[in-house]
């Protein structure tokens, strides 16, 4: 893909809110790298407070083996306990970035 301009990457950006798939499927259909596109979205949009994902775990009940989260925007993430701790630690640490 072509360089891209400052204000088409913040195109991109804005037609990524709306997108309802996962950041890798959005860049590869529109022909960018991933890593590309959140290191240009880090400089150009800052870091701030509300780009952050939050997420709060919720107290699982006595006969529940699942690992649940929900994320403050209301989405649910459940693992299931046999999930390795090297994997959940990176996925905590793609949703926060």
């Amino acid at each position: 893909m072509q360089k891209l301009k400052d204000d088409e990457w913040l195109r991109l950006f804005e037609e990524f809110k709306k997108f309802e798939g996962t950041a890798k499927d959005f860049c590869k259909a529109n022909g960018v790298n991933d890593k590309t596109f959140y290191s240009r979205r880090r400089k150009m949009l800052g870091s701030n407070e509300d780009n952050k994902v939050h997420i709060v775990p919720i107290v699982p009940e006595a006969n529940d083996n699942d690992l649940n989260f929900v994320i403050v925007n209301g989405n649910k993430i459940e693992f299931n306990n046999t999930l390795a701790h090297d994997q959940l630690s990176a996925i905590i640490k793609g949703l926060t970035q």
